[in-house]
């Protein structure tokens, strides 16, 4: 899903991911297809607004392989799993283009409040994804998809409240490098285009040394740890050898 990852210079807002262990599905499993119910969802209702992503699953292990999709304005790496999430990713996105290729909105989908979920179409490639409103304009919202992080503008005539795929967790999830920081008081553009460049799309092996519960207004689990490729580059020792960040040890 390589499409999704958004080039840095695009990115609008700082996204939020919430967290909460799903006990149904084990963190070995690759989901089934899912058996669509006749006629569910095609009321007007807007049941959208009471249903949120089920929170991503928590690493089994400190230690495992991944996939980053994006990287935030606050340095967040936002993470998938090799196994199973990269399995699931297909899963799902094959079921939504299924289900809403060629379907029109309907009046209910043009009307869209700050935290509501979505189904929306992302322009570049013409698929549809799981995604959360985080702004809305006159006819469009800035949405994240929230199974890769990444942050997009989306027009209300491609966006949907008709859920699907909402017993299925979130497929990614925020990380922080480990005992670095920014060099001045915040992660400059050219410092997040360059870790975008260097580590989206790669297979990273990922070592987690922190997990903090953040029990604000949105229960959700912060990590910290180290990222390094596959011919041992630690990346966060890269960043700091090339002055892009120092270390806070």
């Amino acid at each position: 899903q390589a499409g999704l990852a958004i080039p840095a210079v695009k990115r609008k807002t700082p996204p939020i991911l919430e967290y909460v262990k799903k006990s149904s599905l084990n963190s070995n499993q690759v989901l089934p297809l899912p058996i669509p119910v006749a006629n569910a969802g095609l009321n007007d209702s807007d049941t959208s607004i009471s249903v949120s992503w089920l929170s991503p699953l928590q690493p089994p292990i400190p230690e495992f392989l991944a996939a980053p999709s994006h990287v935030d304005w606050e340095g967040n790496i936002y993470l998938c799993p090799l196994t199973p999430n990269q399995d699931n990713l297909r899963i799902i996105c094959n079921v939504l283009d299924s289900k809403y290729q060629g379907s029109s909105p309907r009046p209910v989908d043009r009307y869209w409040s700050v935290g509501q979920s979505a189904i929306s179409r992302w322009d570049l490639d013409g698929r549809w994804y799981r995604a959360k409103v985080l702004v809305v304009n006159f006819d469009e919202c800035t949405v994240q998809f929230v199974d890769y992080g990444t942050v997009e503008l989306c027009k209300v005539e491609d966006m949907r409240k008709d859920l699907f795929m909402t017993e299925v967790p979130v497929q990614c999830f925020p990380i922080q490098l480990d005992n670095i920081q920014p060099v001045g008081d915040k992660w400059e553009q050219s410092v997040l285009d360059f870790l975008h460049s260097t580590v989206v799309d790669q297979t990273l092996e990922v070592v987690i040394t922190s997990s903090l519960m953040d029990t604000g207004e949105n229960i959700t689990r912060r990590y910290s740890g180290k990222l390094t490729t596959r011919a041992g580059l630690d990346i966060g020792h890269l960043l700091v050898r090339n002055g892009y960040a120092r270390d806070s040890e």
